[in-house]
């Protein structure tokens, strides 16, 4: 009975230790992790808003944990490398001040759910919309991302965008946003926030 015990704390531990991302404190996780309970979400949705989130509250520290080491997909290659997107980025979070969060809206949620639905039909890409609404205020499209922390890099290195716009409403004056994932025929997978 004490061997199981003593398992199924070290199992604990280790799960617990898992779900802990290298250099944030259990604190900064639950500041930025403001989606959690919008049941409305899936998992990798809910990743947006905390990687999002991370990189609004605590810009210095994301350049060093997430930007500075980051590595795309392996289907990808190594685009990234000695990018200048990438260090633009690593200077603008260096210099950032903290940002206010972002929160869950499921009205921007329907808004983006139903341009990854038309897209998914239609295989377009971009923002044009047919009968979808459009009252949001900002609008970023990821395309070919599955995981929510790959989502939110891609569209704040915005690699090859000149005009860095991912990048500028990803950190832009917003309080509250709707994120919707889904496929698309051309890029396998889709990602739409929606900011208000």
């Amino acid at each position: 009975m004490k061997n199981r015990s003593v398992w199924f704390v070290l199992l604990l531990v280790s799960v617990c230790w898992s779900f802990q991302q290298p250099g944030w404190t259990e604190e900064e996780l639950a500041m930025a992790n403001t989606a959690k309970d919008a049941n409305f979400l899936t998992q990798e949705e809910k990743d947006v808003f905390l990687y999002l989130n991370l990189a609004r509250l605590y810009p210095k520290k994301f350049a060093e944990f997430e930007v500075k080491n980051y590595t795309p997909p392996a289907k990808y290659g190594d685009y990234l490398k000695n990018s200048p997107y990438v260090k633009s980025l690593i200077q603008e979070l260096k210099k950032q001040k903290p940002l206010s969060v972002i929160y869950p809206d499921e009205e921007m949620y329907e808004e983006a759910l139903c341009l990854v639905r038309e897209q998914a039909k239609s295989g377009k890409m971009g923002h044009d919309r047919k009968k979808c609404p459009k009252t949001y205020r900002g609008e970023c499209c990821s395309y070919g991302m599955e995981a929510g922390r790959d989502i939110v890099m891609q569209l704040l290195i915005d690699h090859n965008v000149k005009s860095l716009g991912h990048r500028n409403i990803c950190l832009g004056d917003y309080s509250r946003m709707g994120t919707a994932t889904g496929s698309h025929p051309k890029t396998g997978t889709f990602a739409v926030l929606d900011f208000h």
